[in-house]
């Protein structure tokens, strides 16, 4: 290694001193300089420090339709037609208990439906107790007139009384004799009534004379 001159044409002891002193600092300076952080960037003023993430909505996972298995729709027909057999049963039951209580209807409570219907001038539901025997030979209306022309001369029905032990039963029929009080008379008369029982209708009145009122000579 060749030396280079100094003031004299030859380094000397101090000059190496002072370029080993330059050649550190300017090492040491070149680590501090790559050694330095970077600066970290800084919020602006004014802006809201947020505490924590903002809520982010989720959408819901579709769902997946599936089809019913044949077992599903083998359960659903076998369903159907028990509720099928059991509606029809029930109407079936429903009739045959109306029909029951129909014919259960005892005469006497015919008879007394159709005296407290005549007395409220409720001729129509006084008619519906009458059986085909008097209903065939007369009308709803001409009922309904005769009643009113009695009603009319003798005054409304004010009381019918059965009269004791007079019940008669032959066969299918049935009749009362009951005693009728009417507003304009001041004596009471009284009035045979014959039953016939229906199969399909049960008990309906199929005589009680030639009118409501009273015969000629009570």
């Amino acid at each position: 290694m060749q030396e280079q001159p100094g003031k004299n044409g030859k380094y000397g002891e101090k000059d190496w001193k002072n370029e080993r002193e330059r050649l550190t600092g300017t090492r040491l300076a070149a680590i501090k300089a790559t050694g330095q952080h970077r600066a970290l960037p800084q919020r602006p003023p004014g802006m809201t420090r947020l505490t924590a993430p903002p809520d982010t909505p989720r959408v819901a996972r579709p769902q997946r339709q599936t089809m019913p298995s044949n077992t599903v729709r083998r359960r659903m027909i076998l369903l159907g037609s028990v509720f099928t057999v059991a509606a029809i049963i029930a109407c079936a039951v429903g009739a045959l208990l109306a029909k029951g209580m129909l014919q259960s209807s005892g005469p006497a409570t015919v008879v007394s439906d159709f005296f407290s219907a005549a007395s409220s001038k409720n001729y129509e539901q006084a008619y519906q107790d009458l059986g085909p025997a008097i209903t065939i030979r007369l009308n709803q209306q001409d009922f309904t007139k005769q009643a009113q022309d009695l009603d009319q001369r003798y005054g409304p029905i004010t009381d019918y009384k059965e009269v004791a032990n007079s019940a008669t039963n032959h066969d299918n029929s049935q009749s009362y004799m009951f005693t009728i009080t009417r507003s304009k008379l001041t004596k009471s008369y009284t009035l045979r009534i014959i039953l016939q029982q229906d199969l399909n209708e049960g008990w309906k009145i199929s005589d009680y004379g030639t009118s409501l009122g009273p015969n000629v000579g009570q």
